[in-house]
């Protein structure tokens, strides 16, 4: 009896491979935003950051691919890494970037805090700064709002 259910087992498991095996993962493609560019709210993009110096570049760089206009970047930035300097200078001639200084101690939810304080969006979207944003995924969350 043990012999035909293990038999059955592996039968089993070998259908469920091969079938996961033969199906192709096809990405989604999201909707357009159904409302014209002047009519979009802000969207005010919060980061608080820590020691993230080799992150901060990069995460800028995603942010502004993203195609949508009335956006704004708010990082409260901080650590013994030089990050709070490199935010700055990054930042420097961008008029939709604001940088922050978090201290010691703050923690995440503290920056997140003085980020919404200077926040000036309709929407608030909360990430961290080893995320990396990207068109789809923002009309995938203002979509339904």
């Amino acid at each position: 009896m043990v012999f035909i259910y293990l038999i059955f087992l592996a039968a089993f498991a070998a259908y469920h491979v091969r079938a996961f095996r033969a199906t192709k993962y096809e990405p989604r493609v999201w909707p357009e935003l159904s409302l014209p560019e002047g009519k979009r709210p802000k969207v005010s993009v919060l980061v608080p950051a820590w020691n993230a110096a080799e992150d901060i570049a990069a995460f800028i760089a995603a942010f502004h691919s993203v195609d949508y206009l009335n956006k704004e970047l708010i990082l409260c930035v901080g650590g013994s890494d030089g990050s709070f300097e490199t935010s700055q200078t990054l930042a420097a001639d961008m008029t939709d970037v604001q940088v922050l200084e978090q201290v010691p101690g703050e923690g995440k939810q503290g920056g997140l805090r003085k980020c919404l304080a200077v926040s000036s969006g309709e929407i608030i979207y909360l990430t961290d700064i080893d995320c990396r944003m990207d068109t789809a995924s923002l009309t995938h969350v203002l979509e339904p709002i």
